[in-house]
């Protein structure tokens, strides 16, 4: 009886010290599960949120480095014209344009020196239209630049230049405005130099797109969609080679 007495004895006293120092350890356990998975949800969601940034960067310095651009749209002015046209300034969206043009390109408007250039008689002479663009920083080009250019115009578009070079291009057509014969494709992978001539200039240097339209007589207009790769357009005149 004293044996069995002191064996229960023990174990009473196992219990009670079982529950007056387990359940502090079982519940302070307990309070750490949940700050532990926030902690991890957390960390979860902060590696996510940097990887999309990352991503983020990427995508965006890809987009500033492939220049995509069409008349009707900011950065291209109007430089030249014959006697009685103004110049320099922002071509003007033709409304409407002449019927008799082809359905402008995808993403681009035709354009000339008026809203109704489509239209109404203008002076005879060369019409030039210029778009200037820096190359991206070094680090960001991973091939030469390549510029592409689809264009239509009235009357024939006489030269399509680079930085003051030699055309690009032969001249085209007098209906250079129909569906066919145009549009006319224009592609030059071009190397690059610091002070070439007709090829690309590194940044921080501006270059300059000119295409130069001849009207023979009546309407004037061009319609056109650039692309160049590893190429941005110029902010006020200025290159920034940053980065």
């Amino acid at each position: 009886m004293n044996t069995n007495r002191n064996w229960a004895g023990a174990a009473i006293s196992l219990l009670l010290f079982a529950i007056a120092f387990g359940a502090p350890v079982i519940a302070q356990s307990s309070k750490n599960i949940p700050h532990v998975a926030a902690a991890s949800i957390r960390q979860n969601a902060d590696d996510k949120e940097k990887d999309q940034d990352n991503k983020d960067r990427d995508r965006d310095q890809g987009q500033a480095c492939c220049l995509r651009t069409a008349t009707g749209q900011p950065g291209w002015t109007l430089v030249s014209a014959p006697p009685g046209v103004h110049t320099p300034h922002a071509p003007v969206i033709l409304t409407p344009p002449n019927p008799g043009y082809a359905p402008a390109l995808p993403g681009s408007a035709w354009v000339g020196p008026t809203a109704g250039s489509g239209l109404d008689d203008l002076p005879v002479g060369d019409y030039v239209y210029e778009f200037k663009f820096c190359l991206c920083h070094e680090k960001k080009q991973r091939q030469q630049p390549i510029l592409s250019l689809l264009f239509f115009s009235d009357n024939p578009t006489v030269s399509v230049a680079l930085n003051g070079g030699p055309s690009l291009i032969s001249p085209t057509p007098s209906v250079s405005f129909a569906s066919p014969p145009g549009p006319f494709p224009v592609v030059f992978p071009g190397s690059v130099a610091p002070h070439g001539v007709g090829i690309f200039r590194p940044c921080p240097e501006i270059n300059t797109l000119a295409i130069t339209v001849n009207n023979e007589g009546g309407p004037t207009g061009l319609d056109a969609i650039l692309n160049i790769s590893g190429a941005a357009a110029s902010a006020d005149g200025d290159c920034d080679c940053k980065d």
